[in-house]
């Protein structure tokens, strides 16, 4: 258990610069989760026209539709990390996230 308290609290000394930047230009939680929604969209939209391409030997698609599964990801920790600075954690915006993110993984199966 403490190695994954460390590797949470240097995980946090990472993001959390940007996390302020986001709160200062005015982000909520909620925004950072639907911009994460949206991400996921795109990357469904990128596998799909990958597959429908027909050229099985290109995996570009396969490629920028990874990078763009883990940069969504991001946008999920950091929902929670900017509700908790910024001080804009509600009941209603910890469901929010959790349907959020259980249509994301919808949309990517």
């Amino acid at each position: 258990m403490k190695t994954r308290d460390y590797l949470q609290g240097l995980i946090y000394k990472l993001i959390n610069p940007f996390v302020r930047f986001l709160i200062k230009i005015g982000f909520t939680p909620n925004t950072v989760t639907i911009i994460g929604f949206l991400l996921n969209i795109g990357v469904a939209i990128i596998f799909i026209a990958g597959a429908e391409e027909g050229n099985r030997g290109d995996l570009s698609y396969v490629g920028w539709g990874g990078g763009l599964i883990l940069f969504a990801g991001l946008f999920d920790m950091l929902d929670g990390q900017v509700a908790r600075l910024g001080n804009m954690s509600t009941k209603f915006g910890a469901f929010f996230d959790s349907v959020l993110d259980r249509y994301s993984e919808l949309v990517m199966f």
